[in-house]
């Protein structure tokens, strides 16, 4: 028979000493995943050198030039049997706890921190009063699902276990039905903190973890700072993570990121509109809440300017429009030249939806009589939000002397589902007599 192999443990042995904590619950995963193997070797290297030793006794015995010295060989060869016999014990006993500390279930959970039951085979080898570190994973991607906890209780009788798993020690989201339970090492305390200095070196994220869009997405526990988020569907909240963590994300689509006060804090307190490709940048403020630091469009041109979309020169009409402005526009600037009523008349501003729909008009400036020139702009920002403001400084430049027209300055809030995209200039009971109007956007 062959001399029987044994596999070398890993390089690394599980110690507490090894920092971070997922450097050494993968040691701790290494070190078990090699027991697994040495211990079928233990078993069949026992078995070998017990054949060796009782052929031994054989060949002394036949030998033995006495009856003494067979005596002497045959108790040499009990006293090898009854230690091998011990160390197969030592082996079975060793295996059957590995095979004691490892299950699966079927429970239905989602990945998070808590207080968690999970039913697993009954009759394992966990402490009815827990006390023992475990990790859960997902069978059907156990690398990228997985939560670290410490079993707080054990049936044995029904296989319930409940586990605790603190904030932090999850990986992954979603809500998963087929679970790998086995023993893991004890998540190790914090290392010293860093307090300062340069560090010598990059430091490098982890490849960015994509998500799918949800009513409350996962970003804090995602398994990189950079997370990119697929499909449509509304966002109005993340998940709890400390305060002062950051996140950047990316959209893979147009969605709803909705504005709230407290949870979720946007630029504008408004709803922002996302499209393919757009990033943003948030950080933590504990307990749920999130503020937004900066939103970049991927469809805006590094260091973009103010680019014409139209421009008119109405006359003999009551009104001049703007529709179909494109969504790549985050702000607009309505020009005006000189224009002029054919009679006494209020000058009106209407913005409109995609159909073109307006809504009710704002007059920018009142009374204004043929000889009346309107001069000034009107800043639109935010368009592609629901709602938001407007900035205007219009006033009637017909000056009779030098001097300083008396501007307009309305501060106005808007509001149009899916964002400006037809605009209205107009008088009331007046047609346009003369004048420009030009309309930019950024």
């Amino acid at each position: 028979m062959t001399v029987p192999t044994i596999t070398d443990p890993p390089e690394v042995v599980p110690s507490r000493a090894i920092k971070p904590n997922s450097a050494f619950n993968a040691a701790v995963r290494d070190f078990l995943a090699w027991l697994a193997v040495f211990v079928p070797q233990l078993k069949t290297a026992l078995t070998w050198i017990d054949a060796q030793v009782a052929q031994i006794a054989l060949d002394r015995a036949a030998s033995a030039a006495s009856e003494t010295e067979a005596a002497a060989a045959a108790a040499d060869a009990e006293d090898a049997a009854a230690a091998a016999a011990a160390s197969a014990v030592a082996a079975a006993a060793s295996s059957g706890s590995a095979a004691g500390f490892t299950a699966t279930s079927a429970t239905s959970m989602t990945i998070g921190s808590g207080t968690l039951t999970f039913t697993i085979q009954a009759s394992k080898s966990f402490q009815a009063g827990g006390g023992e570190p475990v990790i859960i994973s997902d069978q059907a991607a156990p690398t990228a699902n997985q939560m670290w906890g410490t079993v707080s209780s054990y049936n044995n009788g029904t296989g319930v276990m409940v586990v605790v798993v603190p904030a932090g020690q999850t990986k992954g989201s979603g809500t998963k039905a087929a679970w790998n339970v086995s023993l893991a090492g004890a998540v190790g305390g914090n290392g010293p903190t860093f307090t300062g200095g340069t560090l010598a070196s990059p430091v490098n994220n982890a490849p960015a973890d994509t998500l799918a869009s949800a009513s409350t997405v996962n970003i804090g526990g995602a398994a990189s700072n950079y997370v990119k988020i697929t499909g449509t569907t509304t966002i109005t909240a993340f998940d709890s993570l400390a305060s002062g963590a950051e996140r950047i994300v990316e959209f893979a689509g147009a969605l709803t990121l909705t504005h709230n006060a407290t949870s979720l804090i946007l630029p504008g307190a408004a709803n922002i509109q996302t499209a393919a490709g757009d990033i943003a940048r948030f950080i933590s403020e504990g307990s749920g809440n999130w503020r937004m630091l900066s939103y970049a469009r991927a469809s805006a041109a590094p260091n973009a300017g103010w680019t014409q979309i139209g421009v008119a020169t109405p006359s003999g009409v009551s009104s001049t429009a703007f529709a179909g402005i494109s969504t790549t526009f985050n702000d607009l600037l309505i020009v005006c030249e000189g224009l002029a009523p054919n009679t006494v008349a209020d000058f009106r501003l209407e913005i409109g939806d995609a159909t073109p729909s307006y809504g009710s008009p704002i007059s920018l400036v009142a009374g204004i009589g043929a000889a009346g020139h309107i001069v000034g702009a009107v800043l639109l920002s935010g368009v592609r939000n629901d709602y938001g403001a407007a900035e205007a400084n219009v006033a009637d430049a017909a000056l009779t002397s030098p001097g300083v027209a008396a501007a307009t300055p309305a501060g106005v809030v808007w509001r149009v589902t899916g964002g400006i995209r037809a605009l209205r200039l107009s008088w009331n009971g007046a047609n346009f007599f003369a004048g420009t109007v030009r309309l930019f956007g950024r």
